[in-house]
């Protein structure tokens, strides 16, 4: 007879890295927008300055590259993890010592709790990542309009 408790554990950690699957998606569509954004932003501070590029120029061009660079390091392909692994799995079912489907279970629940802890880590940073562009595409934007109204 299966054990419910497990099938339940089992089941909700699968559901949770689907989540955070979603949540991965979301934050690419975030940081793509500020990439662009930044990128739009950068544009207009250098021809604004049109040749003389003082203080509020320079703030913004070189914010605005960090926005940018904080934005690609959001973007930038990383692997999910996504239990069970294929390979992992035949091994604990097919190998020299067959486990137990209650020993497969238990094997395939701690992989995903693992797994659930390393895609929170990644989550993590890629949205320390777009905060830091946020308040690098702010600080972009208002010195663009300070060098229009300093003109």
């Amino acid at each position: 007879m299966p054990d419910k408790k497990k099938d339940w554990i089992q089941n909700t950690a699968a559901e949770r890295i689907s989540i955070q699957f979603s949540i991965a998606d979301g934050l690419d569509q975030k940081s793509g927008i500020l990439f662009a954004y930044l990128g739009a932003v950068l544009i207009a501070t250098i021809q604004l300055g049109n040749g003389h590029y003082g203080v509020w120029s320079l703030l913004g061009v070189s914010v605005g590259l960090l926005g940018i660079g904080l934005a690609i390091a959001s973007l930038w392909p990383v692997t999910y993890d996504d239990p069970p692994d294929p390979e992992k799995l035949a091994d604990a079912l097919l190998g020299d010592r067959p486990f137990t489907f209650e020993e497969t279970q238990t094997e395939l629940i701690d992989e995903q709790l693992a797994a659930i802890t390393k895609n929170d880590a990644v989550l993590a940073t890629k949205a320390t990542s777009i905060k830091g562009a946020i308040v690098c595409a702010t600080i972009a934007t208002v010195s663009v309009m300070l060098q229009e109204f300093a003109r």
